[in-house]
Order: C-alpha cells, then structure tokens, then sequence
C-alpha cells in the first residue's frame, strides 16, 4: 500500500491512538506494507517542514 507524503511535508505513524507506542517518520512517499505498519497504523500526525533546515 503505497503511502504519499508531499514534498515539504512529514507523516509520523503510531501503532497506538492517540499518538501512542511504537512510530516511524516518513519524510518521503513509503509503502506500509514494507515498513510492518500495513496493519497496526492507530494513528498519524502530518506536518510541514523546511526539509533545508537542520532538524
């Protein structure tokens, strides 16, 4: 399952709600089903970000 993340932008997973347990940050477009969050993604925050910035 392809995941599209747009330029600029951040998703960051959880395998818990409410931002809970375990989380993988994709900074580019990903397949869940790849990374083991095929089927116990609970919850996601998505953001934008100066990817020409240190983080």
């Amino acid at each position: 399952m392809p995941t599209r993340v747009p330029a600029g932008h951040r998703v960051t997973v959880f395998i818990h709600p409410s931002f809970g347990g375990e989380a993988r940050v994709f900074t580019s477009d990903t397949d869940l089903v790849a990374t083991g969050f095929d089927n116990t993604l609970s919850s996601l925050d998505k953001s934008q970000f100066d990817h020409r910035r240190k983080q």
